[in-house]
Formats: C-alpha cells, structure tokens, sequence
C-alpha cells in the first residue's frame, strides 16, 4: 500500500509543476474545454448531483462548474477531509458555506 502512496505523491507533483510553468492563458483555455466537454456530456446532464473538490492555485477550475450546477438546479458536494485521512462529503449552495478542513484545505 505504502508504494501507491508514493506513486500518487510522485504524479501530484509532476502535474503540479506543470500546471504551475503553464501559461495562465493557456490554462485558461483548458479549463474551458474541460467545463464545454462535462456540462455537454449526457451523463452531467442527466445528473441531479455533482461531487467537486475546491480548486485552488493552478488546479482546474471547478467553479465555473459549481456556478453552473447551481444555477441548472443541481446539487452539489464537496470533500471535507480530516487528520485521520478520512473525507465526508457536504452539499452545498454556496461558496460562502465552504469551510477549510485538514491540511488547510
């Protein structure tokens, strides 16, 4: 177990680097894609429910998928995690209703 541990920590800072040299404009520019290509998709569409994390830094951003779940009536839950490395999920209506959790996230 302990090697995927380390295999996950390796990816999240190879992609972590990269997101960060990228362009903002560029990253911009996927963030649009990624948020054409899931709002489009027959299985968002004919969800009642979406789970997101809360984007921070140069992570894709989930937000402008929140601001559209909402305003297409759906629900909407993200992750708390906690310091035994345990996470519920929460519906949520607005960004005002986030809190940090564990890991100042």
């Amino acid at each position: 177990m302990a090697e995927i541990r380390v295999v996950k920590r390796e990816m999240r800072e190879k992609y972590s680097a990269i997101r960060n040299e990228m362009d903002k404009a560029k990253r911009d520019e996927f963030d649009k894609k990624i948020f054409d290509r899931l709002t489009a998709s027959i299985t968002y569409r004919h969800s009642n429910e979406i789970l997101l994390y809360a984007s921070m830094g140069s992570e894709i951003d989930t937000w402008n998928i929140f601001d559209a779940a909402i305003k297409a009536g759906k629900k909407a839950a993200f992750p708390l995690c906690f310091e035994d490395n345990t996470m519920k999920y929460y519906y949520v209506n607005s960004r005002d209703d986030l809190e940090e959790g564990a890991f100042g996230i």
